[in-house]
């Protein structure tokens, strides 16, 4: 894969962050940093684990860092130039498009 020839997508929010100690597991299945049962966050602790899956499966890579109190910063990176399992080109050609809020 040549490097930067993909799509980097960001996503930040701006809400109460990730410890550092828990920023290892957020990927992993079932992987709450709130386990309390008064949390007022919900979910099953599967959306990092089954994107990480997915991106993978493209031959892409996700990141994440987080400030507690400030939010965090999830980056993706998919290639579009890329090699199945038998060294064959899957490469696709990037469409540009513009998200306005």
């Amino acid at each position: 894969i040549k490097q930067n020839s993909g799509v980097f997508i960001d996503i930040l929010d701006t809400g109460i962050g990730i410890e550092p100690e828990n920023l290892g597991n957020v990927m992993s299945p079932f992987f709450k940093v709130d386990n309390s049962s008064t949390t007022s966050y919900g979910g099953a602790g599967l959306g990092l684990a089954v994107a990480k899956q997915l991106i993978e499966l493209h031959q892409g890579k996700i990141s994440i860092s987080s400030k507690v109190g400030k939010g965090t910063v999830v980056r993706i990176f998919i290639p579009t130039e890329a090699q199945n399992e038998n060294g064959q080109d899957r490469s696709i050609e990037p469409e540009f498009i513009q998200i306005s809020a």
